[in-house]
């Protein structure tokens, strides 16, 4: 939760400024930073359960059973910090519909469902289960989302970055804006890659620009 709100004003202001990059770097760090906190919590599910329960109940047979629940429940906790990031990452940049889809779609929209049908099956496994499987599907609804937006935006003018991959193994983010900014733009690049005018002209099939 600290991590998303550090986050959300970043990633909203540079949205706004239509400083991508920047967008897109504050949301990798948040993910990285997350899933390690999440992975904390993993790890000590599976190898200290006993002790993580205990902090809540003394009750000996309550602890063991809990124990061995909370092994199943985290299994894929590693991922739920991705999930948890996107959907208020959505928030951040202003597309509340996806946000609020992903916010239930973890705790209700596939939560509830699980509860309810998997314990008729499995009885108290089906209980355990349906945690990680709503994390698991939760997870890839969000980056099957996080994936389609990032498609989409591409797509669309005038708030495109197109990535170009140059000699030397440059890349550089052109952004086009409009058709009397797009030489402004190649010739700025340009200059930065000290002559590789060849490559802008076999891209975008332009005239000659003098370095």
């Amino acid at each position: 939760m600290g991590l998303n709100q550090g986050m959300q004003p970043i990633a909203g202001y540079n949205f706004g400024a239509k400083q991508y990059p920047r967008v897109t770097q504050v949301l990798k760090i948040t993910i990285y930073a997350a899933t390690i906190v999440t992975t904390i919590g993993f790890l000590m599910g599976m190898f200290i359960p006993q002790l993580a329960v205990s902090i809540f109940t003394t009750h000996e047979e309550l602890v063991n059973i809990s124990a061995k629940g909370l092994r199943i429940v985290v299994m894929f906790f590693p991922i739920v910090g991705f999930q948890m990031v996107t959907s208020n990452f959505f928030q951040s940049i202003g597309m509340a519909s996806k946000a609020i889809f992903l916010s239930i779609s973890r705790q209700v929209l596939v939560l509830i469902p699980c509860l309810l049908i998997l314990p008729r099956f499995y009885g108290q496994l089906g209980v355990w289960i349906s945690m990680p499987i709503s994390d698991l599907i939760a997870s890839l609804i969000a980056g099957g989302m996080l994936w389609c937006s990032s498609v989409s935006s591409e797509r669309q003018l005038p708030d495109l970055f197109i990535p170009i991959l140059f000699r030397r193994d440059t890349y550089v983010l052109l952004e086009i804006l409009t058709e009397e900014r797009l030489s402004r733009e190649i010739q700025l690049c340009c200059n930065f890659l000290d002559g590789e005018i060849g490559v802008f002209e076999q891209l975008f099939g332009f005239g000659n620009y003098h370095l």
